[in-house]
């Protein structure tokens, strides 16, 4: 009788320590989540203003864009309309007057010989040698919008999934508190059982996130 009761106490200390590791494990890696759910969170909150500040800059850079477009095609505009009436005085006037990178793309265009060749675009605006730079910087602005967005999105995910963990681990700890020392050790087991899948499961979960320093 005194060999059985003195196996109960060594399994009832072993249980007590176990509680004690599983209750000390649960307590840090729950701070470890709740820390990285924050830096997450910090993350994604950079993110969000990195994309707002690339789409304020698209949105300024396509302003300018679109006014390069608009004097180049009124340029143009002048031209075919002093060609349309032979005057070729007004016509050379505006050719001359063609902005630089324009230029270039208008003698590549009337090299095709529109007036004769029907498989020649209708304008030099169509060939692929026609760019605005800025509307170039705008379409970079707007992949990087993109592109913080959908980081700022990843963030908010991997913040929720360390924050859900926090909750695992808060069971973890009631599980563990309803298995104190004098209650039946079938129940004290089970709840110990329990505690430890939480444990288990959450750990594996950060185990598988990245991590912010």
């Amino acid at each position: 009788m005194a060999k059985e009761s003195g196996w109960a106490a060594a399994i009832d200390r072993y249980l007590d320590q176990l509680t004690t590791v599983i209750m000390g494990l649960a307590a840090l890696l729950s701070a470890w989540s709740s820390y990285q759910s924050s830096r997450w969170d910090s993350a994604k909150t950079a993110a969000y203003a990195l994309a707002a500040s690339a789409r304020k800059e698209a949105s300024r850079l396509d302003i300018r864009a679109n006014q390069q477009y608009q004097i180049d095609w009124s340029v143009f505009q002048g031209y075919m309309l002093a060609r349309l009436h032979e005057d070729d005085t007004v016509a050379t006037f505006y050719e001359q007057r063609l902005p630089p990178k324009l230029r270039t793309v208008f003698a590549e265009w009337l090299a095709l010989q529109p007036e004769r060749n029907r498989a020649a675009p209708p304008h030099p605006f169509a060939l692929p040698s026609y760019t605005i730079p800025d509307a170039e910087a705008a379409r970079r602005q707007t992949e990087r919008s993109d592109e913080q967005d959908y980081q700022a999105l990843r963030a908010s995910h991997i913040s929720g999934r360390y924050t859900r963990t926090t909750v695992s681990f808060a069971l973890v700890l009631f599980f563990a508190g309803l298995a104190p020392r004098g209650v039946r050790r079938q129940s004290r087991l089970l709840m110990l059982a329990l505690s430890i899948a939480f444990l288990v499961i959450a750990g594996l979960t950060i185990a598988t996130l990245p991590v912010l320093i």
